[in-house]
């Protein structure tokens, strides 16, 4: 069984919303499998800020090429997150990317919450 990296997180597109006092954090995350055959990755998705911590773990059979892997991560506790009309709250995005147990991939990415 080999163990080299065989997938790649290449971009996260993060579009989130506050809605009906929660927010929605919708993601397309953009995923590489440079192997023949399909690969099952372990993605883990952590939105964060401050001490407020929401997590999404997905399962997906990735095939050959490049691939687009869409999820939604809600925040249904107002107090887990805020919103400034200054300037909104800043939050981090980290994706994880997992296969065979192996960690391929990691990416980071910031983000505001628009005005709801």
């Amino acid at each position: 069984m080999s163990t080299e990296n065989v997938l790649s997180i290449t971009d996260v597109a993060i579009d989130p919303e506050l809605q009906d006092g929660r927010a929605n954090i919708w993601m397309s995350i953009e995923v590489t499998n440079t192997a023949d055959d399909a690969a099952t990755g372990l993605l883990t998705v952590v939105v964060e800020h401050e001490s407020a911590r929401e997590t999404l773990e997905l399962t997906e059979e990735i095939e050959p090429g490049k691939n687009a892997i869409e999820a939604v991560v809600r925040v249904e506790d107002a107090d887990n997150f805020e919103y400034s009309e200054a300037n909104g709250a800043r939050y981090t995005c980290m994706v994880g990317l997992r296969h065979q147990g192996k960690v391929q991939s990691v990416i980071e990415k910031h983000f505001v919450l628009p005005a709801g």
